[in-house]
């Protein structure tokens, strides 16, 4: 499981950090169904242990600002990214079914714009029974499919 939230700044160009994220993503689904099956294979024939559970990736992506940065306690360290944009990649990431990476409608318009768009989206309409918790009036995600 996994969400990216997106957030270029302005030295770099937004089309190449749109690009490089979302072949990141395609990137991690395809290696992760590779160890997946791996590591389950492992399992199975030296261990003769089938999981009850099965793991699966569920990507959610959006275009945002965020506040990233390192946080440190006596307890507990670690890098992190907060924010209205966070949250709602969270939420894409929990829509998602496994196997698969939902984006935003404001990234997807994003992809559309860069110069030689090689992604293929699909729109999917959010049924009233599964609408986003704090962002019910989205009515629309879309599938990052693949790259042509």
């Amino acid at each position: 499981m996994g969400f990216f939230v997106i957030s270029v700044t302005k030295q770099q160009e937004p089309d190449a950090a749109y690009s490089k994220a979302m072949d990141a993503a395609l990137e991690l689904k395809r290696n992760f169904v590779k160890i997946k099956e791996k590591h389950m294979h492992i399992l199975y024939r030296h261990y003769d242990y089938k999981p009850i559970t099965n793991i699966n990736l569920k990507c959610g992506m959006h275009l945002g600002q965020v506040l990233f940065g390192y946080w440190h306690s006596p307890l507990r360290s670690q890098v992190t990214a907060i924010g209205d944009d966070v949250n709602f990649c969270s939420r894409l990431e929990g829509f998602a079914d496994n196997d698969q990476i939902i984006i935003s409608k404001e990234l997807n318009n994003a992809l559309r714009k860069i110069t030689n768009n090689t992604f293929r989206t699909r729109k999917i309409k959010i049924p009233e029974d599964k609408k986003l918790k704090t962002y019910e009036h989205v009515r629309y995600v879309y599938e990052l499919i693949d790259k042509r």
